[in-house]
């Protein structure tokens, strides 16, 4: 059992007409942030399997960001039932509680040691966009029998308050405001007994700033295009060419019927030692499909793909990044590894559905459809690319860099400036991955290696 947890609820995610709903939202992505960057292995559960499953645990540590007040009962009672640490973040104006003054930034232990300086900048990416906002803080309201463990300042307002039954806390501010030190000792003071951060484990590999994680989706020419397919061609050479140079590796999401129409490169691909994964049989939209019709493109896609690359497909990226909950159900039973989207986590993550075997979402952060979408110039591509990988560096974390040869094959200065660009990722300290090679990486660091998936074909995913 995992000792730490993030509770969720449970959401109708995925693409929508007004945008896409994420799985985890960015108060949400802010906290598995620090605890993973802080050195613990955090796994997201939703709240309703939470509260239907029966294990129990002293050292156990839940925590719960912005639940509302019937949420938090409940799960406050689960807790008193089954044992551990509940914590709850109340970071805004909500349940009773008022928005603190915003400049005020020291917490003062009332009935604990305990002393920090909470930052007016967040520690996590996802917030890193966001430096000139000023972060919120609550003035917590105590029920009755509550203890006040902290105020703002000696003096002040409720910082951080103890439930007055069971080991339940509710916090006043966000934990990616906290240094990883102050971090350490806030929990050491809510769960004394939960082995906190004295053993961290590290969220990258040894040696590396940032994990980079290189991915290209594999489709049709672009409409309009007056070369045709050539120009993906073109795409793909220089891609493969620009990663032999600094041997990376990269995972290319191929359309299943596309793939049909190249299949010298599709073997390239893999002879020259990158993961193959599946961008869906015809590139519809996922999200717009029924039962039938979204299994066909999940099936027909490895039916068409896995014989001419001799390998189980073990990821998906959906087109246009207009995924559902139902591709995601899908994808875990047909023994899927990975799926990869737009994504505002810092850190690969467990899709809180309650399955059996883990489904690993790998956030995405950028992709080069700029170039058709803003027509973008090559530098000012190149500019966002290193902006990204160099905000992962900044708050050690993971980043995914997409493309689309088709994209990149359209002109010579495009293919030009990703070859320029992974010049520089190579004099970077960071280090580079497939999508595969960091899931199981990262099942790894969370201890879940018999928790790997079954590939689609029927075979087990090696570790």
């Amino acid at each position: 059992m995992t000792r730490t947890l993030l509770l969720v609820p449970e959401r109708s995610a995925g693409w929508q007409m007004r945008g896409t709903v994420p799985l985890i939202n960015e108060p949400e992505c802010a906290a598995y942030g620090a605890l993973v960057g802080a050195g613990l292995s955090v796994g997201i559960m939703g709240i309703p399997h939470f509260l239907e499953g029966q294990e129990s645990s002293e050292d156990r540590l839940a925590i719960v960001v912005r639940p509302e007040d019937g949420i938090l009962e409940s799960l406050e009672r689960k807790m008193r039932r089954t044992g551990g640490t509940l914590v709850a973040v109340q970071d805004q104006r909500t349940n009773g509680n008022n928005d603190a003054l915003r400049m005020v930034r020291r917490i003062q232990g009332q009935s604990v040691p305990l002393s920090l300086n909470v930052s007016l900048t967040p520690r996590n990416r996802a917030g890193f966009r966001r430096l000139l906002r000023l972060p919120r803080r609550s003035i917590l309201r105590p029920g009755p029998g509550d203890e006040v463990v902290a105020r703002w300042g000696k003096r002040g307002s409720p910082s951080i308050l103890k439930r007055r039954e069971g080991r339940s806390w509710i916090l006043g501010f966000p934990l990616d405001r906290l240094d990883h030190a102050g971090l350490a000792s806030l929990l050491g003071i809510l769960a004394p007994s939960f082995p906190t951060l004295a053993t961290p484990i590290a969220a990258l590999p040894e040696g590396a700033r940032a994990v980079v994680l290189l991915l290209h989706d594999v489709e049709q020419a672009l409409p309009g295009d007056p070369r045709g397919t050539q120009s993906v061609r073109d795409g793909l050479e220089a891609c493969l060419g620009a990663q032999a140079k600094h041997s990376y590796h990269a995972t290319y999401n191929l359309v299943g019927s596309f793939a049909e129409e190249i299949p010298d490169l599709v073997r390239r691909i893999g002879s020259d030692g990158h993961e193959i994964a599946s961008h869906s049989a015809t590139h519809r939209v996922v999200a717009d499909l029924g039962p039938a019709d979204l299994q066909e493109e999940i099936e027909g896609a490895e039916k068409r793909i896995t014989p001419l690359s001799g390998k189980g497909i073990v990821g998906f990226r959906s087109p246009r990044s207009r995924w559902s909950v139902a591709l995601l159900d899908v994808l875990q039973s047909r023994g899927y590894l990975w799926s990869a989207e737009a994504d505002m986590s810092p850190f690969p993550y467990s899709v809180p559905r309650g399955y059996s075997r883990t489904l690993l979402r790998i956030p995405v952060a950028v992709d080069d459809w700029d170039y058709v979408k803003r027509s973008a110039t090559p530098s000012a591509m190149n500019r966002l690319w290193k902006g990204e990988v160099r905000r992962a560096i900044e708050m050690g974390c993971w980043v995914g860099i997409g493309s689309h040869p088709s994209v990149l094959g359209f002109r010579t200065e495009r293919m030009s400036a990703f070859a320029e660009f992974l010049d520089w990722l190579s004099g970077e300290k960071v280090k580079v991955m497939t999508m595969s090679e960091g899931a199981k990486w990262w099942l790894k660091r969370a201890g879940a290696v018999e928790d790997l998936p079954v590939a689609a074909e029927g075979t087990r995913v090696s570790s």
